[in-house]
């Protein structure tokens, strides 16, 4: 039953991610334009983006490794367990002595599982590009130039404009982000954690290998998934904090203090709220909160 409402969820989301029609040119243009620039760095600078390139190189070979996984662990499913609810193949499956067995033979069972891996596979490839390709590399830009600005050693002038242009991409992300893409992360996918949390428990000894398996992957995949976005959100927020901070405390000129006093921290928001450095911790104790409940209702 656990793992039949945590794959019901993940069927939901799907759902509502198909209902969103709207054409939104702007995310392909802000990819672009992180593609396209060409800053010059110090070498620490330089030696930290090339690490963040190669963490999330890795990161996007895991997860296009997961977006052909997962549908085949579904295709699989489908296969063995037709009558697992809520695929397909389920609807067509007839009781039988206090049971439901499916009676339609193996060669309509295969073009279910056919479907059952389309339909999968283009979920996953559009939460792949909305969640991974975009709103990590996105969020991933933003904490280095918020890092580059804090090592910096140009005039404080200088450091201004800089920041006032990160205070530009900062509004352009948001308007990319906090009604469409954060807002649903941030709704749905501590919602979806606490089910195929309490999934992954319940099957953990079931024997089932394909449902475990499934729900391992679901539940790994979205926890890094809050986890890594919430965090780097937060920690842009921190970084952007202190050093206003600090340029206030050190400023001579009497401009520049008060240039100071009119900035504001780089804040990401989803919905009508912003995401702060504790923020990933709060999340995170909903879902233990929530999953330990559900336990307990069970026991």
């Amino acid at each position: 039953m656990a793992a039949g409402i945590a794959l019901t969820a993940a069927y939901f989301i799907s759902f509502l991610c198909r209902l969103d029609l709207k054409r939104d040119p702007v995310l392909g243009q802000m990819l672009n334009f992180i593609k396209a620039r060409k800053d010059s760095l110090s070498l620490r600078s330089l030696r930290r983006e090339a690490i963040t390139s190669t963490c999330l190189g890795i990161l996007l070979d895991i997860i296009h490794i997961a977006v052909w996984l997962v549908p085949l662990i579904v295709a699989a499913l489908t296969l063995l367990s037709p009558c697992f609810p809520p695929l397909i193949t389920s609807l067509l499956c007839r009781p039988i002595k206090s049971k439901f067995v499916w009676m339609n033979g193996t060669f309509s069972k295969i073009g279910f599982a056919i479907v059952e891996f389309a339909l999968c596979h283009m979920a996953t490839t559009t939460a792949n590009y909305y969640a991974i390709i975009f709103l990590v590399m996105a969020t991933s830009r933003l904490w280095l130039d918020c890092k580059n600005l804090s090592d910096s050693v140009a005039a404080t002038e200088d450091q201004i404009i800089f920041y006032r242009r990160i205070q530009i991409y900062e509004k352009t992300l948001n308007s990319c982000i906090r009604d469409r893409i954060f807002l649903t992360l941030a709704l749905l996918g501590p919602l979806f954690q606490v089910w195929v949390g309490y999934a992954l428990i319940q099957v953990a000894n079931s024997g089932n290998i394909v449902i475990l398996a499934l729900c391992g992957v679901m539940y790994g995949a979205m926890f890094f998934m809050i986890l890594f976005v919430f965090s780097v959100t937060g920690i842009v927020n921190r970084v952007s904090w202190y050093w206003i901070a600090t340029r206030r405390m050190i400023g001579t000129k009497k401009v520049v203090r008060k240039t100071m006093k009119s900035l504001v921290p780089v804040r990401i928001q989803f919905g009508n709220n912003f995401v702060e450095p504790l923020t990933p911790l709060v999340v995170q104790e909903y879902c233990v909160r929530q999953t330990v409940s559900l336990l307990l209702l069970r026991g």
